[in-house]
């Protein structure tokens, strides 16, 4: 019967059980951190033998020794680089409202698809938000993979159902009566923000960051190289970053018109203050702005139909409008100017717009018919 032996340690002692292990031929220590855990040991060496023992004393070490979701989620977003600082302070915040209290606990071999499935299910949210937070998780296991921690992402074959009707989240684009319907009906104050809107194509996020000093009078550009967006660290408040994609940096061609309501913006003020303010100071709110101006006021008093447009249709309204006077470069163009990191995105978006495309479409598939043979 193999002896325990008591060592002690710094803080604490140890209990140890020397074997000699058949399969290697030589003596090995097998160590525990309590006396019981030891004696199950010695038991199972007399009531089986020394080499089911230490495979189960092996297996067991191992287990211990693996991460869980939370101390692998620890590592993977203090090795992120590329996102800035509050993009991955948003991910841990997501981690850990989202995913954290249903998987955090379990190592990472005991996740398996059904336990994602089923943590993904209970997820609450339109489908957008289930998406971004679903990206967090497959992008932490995809990791995981890569660097051996696991031997494949038990995301593989999970896919987000579609929760939500989405009606609501159509397009809506403006004819230009629409459109100066919806500009006169604005209080005057905040025309300009309305025509820039529209006139480039932004985004509200790249608007709000807009400083005098990006306005470039000279060459009639507008210079787009950083963002509002939501402060991971207090939801309530916004702060300045980068651009959505690396293709968002970039500078818009801007129409006479919008740089005749721009330029008065900008005299006498500095470079670096906000382009756009509330008129009584303070930050440019988007909801603040969505409620009491855009729907009360500019689509409100305007008189055109519903659906009411949202903010962001000034947008796609921006790109209807060039497709359908046939802008040089299509759906190329479209995508520098908006700052789509990649063409598809353009196209899945804008591509049923372009009127050349589906022009040649049914030309192409109208000569099948004109080559259609006499039928017997």
């Amino acid at each position: 019967m193999p002896g325990i032996e008591k060592r002690p340690i710094r803080g604490g002692v140890r209990y140890v059980v020397r074997v000699r292990d058949p399969e290697r031929g030589k003596y090995t220590s097998a160590t525990f951190a309590t006396e019981p855990e030891a004696e199950r040991f010695v038991s199972d060496v007399e009531q089986r033998d020394v080499s089911w023992a230490l495979a189960e004393y092996r297996r067991a070490k191992d287990e211990a020794d693996e991460l869980t979701l939370n101390e692998w989620a620890e590592i993977h977003f203090s090795a992120l680089t590329e996102p800035s600082g509050a993009t991955v302070r948003r991910y841990r915040n997501i981690y850990a409202e989202t995913w954290k209290p249903a998987l955090g606990h379990l190592r990472l071999s005991q996740i398996g698809r059904v336990q994602v499935a089923q943590a993904l299910n209970a997820v609450p949210g339109s489908d957008k938000t289930v998406l971004n937070k679903w990206a967090v998780l497959t992008h932490m296991f995809k990791m995981a993979a890569q660097d051996g921690k696991i031997t494949r992402s038990p995301t593989i074959g999970v896919k987000p159902g579609r929760r939500t009707e989405h009606e609501t989240e159509e397009h809506r684009y403006l004819t230009h009566a629409e459109f100066w319907a919806v500009v006169e009906a604005t209080p005057e104050y905040w025309r300009p923000l309305v025509i820039t809107l529209a006139g480039t194509g932004l985004r509200w996020g790249e608007l709000a960051a807009l400083t005098v000093g990006d306005v470039d009078t000279e060459h009639r550009l507008l210079r787009i190289t950083k963002a509002e967006k939501q402060d991971p660290d207090n939801p309530s408040k916004t702060i300045i970053g980068p651009t959505k994609t690396k293709k968002s940096r970039r500078s818009v061609s801007l129409p006479v018109e919008v740089l005749d309501v721009l330029e008065p913006l900008t005299e006498g003020r500095r470079r670096n203050e906000r382009l756009f303010l509330p008129p009584n100071g303070g930050p440019l709110r988007h909801r603040t702005f969505y409620r009491d101006i855009w729907l009360k006021k500019s689509v409100g008093n305007s008189g055109i139909r519903q659906p009411y447009p949202r903010l962001h249709d000034l947008r796609h309204s921006h790109v209807a409008w060039l497709l359908a006077i046939g802008v040089p470069g299509g759906l190329a163009t479209i995508q520098a100017r908006l700052g789509h990191e990649k063409i598809t995105t353009t196209i899945d978006t804008y591509g049923h717009l372009e009127p050349d495309v589906q022009r040649a479409a049914g030309e192409a598939a109208g000569l099948v018919f004109a080559a259609r043979p006499q039928l017997a």
